[in-house]
């Protein structure tokens, strides 16, 4: 640009720069960011904000606040998204106290935190299993007008879930419906594994029905984590069942050939059953597995039905 004598401007600047933390590489952008100023244009509130967001994210939260500082010490006053960042970052360090610090610090200051800015907080309180202040918060952002959002009551399902806390989960579930917050799948599959891990297993397999009559499609991985239970719910009863399935594997690599070996037979038509009937449509290694698994059986009426079912598909 300068070659061709196109002087670039703090929009230039700040697109590039932008672009560069996107990729990671903060300290290319800090280097742009000198260049700027050396050229005589002044930054602003954005250009602040997305370096420190850049650095925070890039793990160098210290760094991070030396520029949130410096913004303010050049007389910029940043906004709530600004706030968030080192709110956010100091969240994962664990730095609970130093995060509060800035949601006090936006109020000194007249902005309002938002929704994000107290579930931020929130969330790693109840990490921390620290509830007293993590409802304390929740009450003073509904103070101020804040709706608690999908993403804040989520944070008290897998709160609750983790301490065994069921029907405080199923209550905050049914009181997300009433005022109009539909659960998303994060939300879903936390009741999901928290049923699962109470041995409330019932409870968990209605659950996809649930997530269809929300409109909120349940996938594979909603499967292998009843699948999961189910397994352990068999060691628990003797079974013997050594065989584990990781709840974490890709969407489409769940395989009921894995519960065809370590499970009852009608337990893995069962689970198909629900799978096709919620919408969840299954892989020609599922139609395989179960193939064979009848057919080893003597179940021959039923593998030729399965096998007219995937032709239909």
């Amino acid at each position: 640009m300068e070659e061709q004598n196109v002087v670039p401007d703090q929009l230039t600047y700040g697109a590039l720069i932008d672009a560069l933390c996107e990729r990671g590489t903060v300290e290319k952008a800090y280097h742009v960011y000198d260049s700027l100023k050396e050229n005589g244009l002044n930054s602003n509130v954005v250009i602040y904000t997305t370096l420190i967001d850049g650095f925070c994210k890039a793990g160098k939260i210290d760094f991070s606040l030396t520029l949130f500082g410096r913004m303010t010490g050049e007389g910029f006053h940043p906004n709530s998204c600004t706030y968030n960042v080192p709110i956010s970052g100091l969240c994962k360090e664990k730095k609970l106290p130093e995060a509060a610090e800035f949601l006090e610090r936006m109020l000194e200051e007249g902005v309002k935190p938002t929704v994000v800015s107290y579930t931020i907080l929130i969330e790693q309180m109840l990490k921390e299993y620290d509830f007293d202040h993590a409802y304390k918060v929740f009450h003073q952002m509904v103070s101020l007008g804040n709706k608690p959002d999908v993403c804040t009551n989520t944070s008290f399902l897998v709160a609750y879930c983790n301490q065994g806390k069921l029907k405080e989960a199923e209550d905050l579930m049914a009181k997300m419906k009433e005022e109009g917050v539909q659960p998303d799948f994060k939300a879903y599959t936390v009741l999901i594994d928290g049923n699962g891990r109470s041995g409330l297993l019932d409870r968990a397999f209605d659950m996809p029905k649930c997530m269809v009559d929300a409109r909120c499609e349940p996938t594979h991985y909603i499967y292998s984590v009843l699948i999961k239970h189910l397994l352990h719910e068999k060691r628990t009863n003797g079974s013997g069942c050594r065989t584990e399935l990781d709840p974490k594997t890709e969407e489409n690599s769940i395989n009921i050939a894995d519960v065809w070996k370590i499970m009852e037979y009608d337990t893995a038509l069962m689970l198909f059953k629900k799978m096709v009937g919620n919408g969840c449509s299954p892989n020609v290694n599922t139609y395989n597995a179960l193939t064979t698994g009848l057919c080893r059986e003597g179940r021959f009426e039923e593998a030729w039905k399965l096998v007219d079912h995937m032709k239909q598909c």
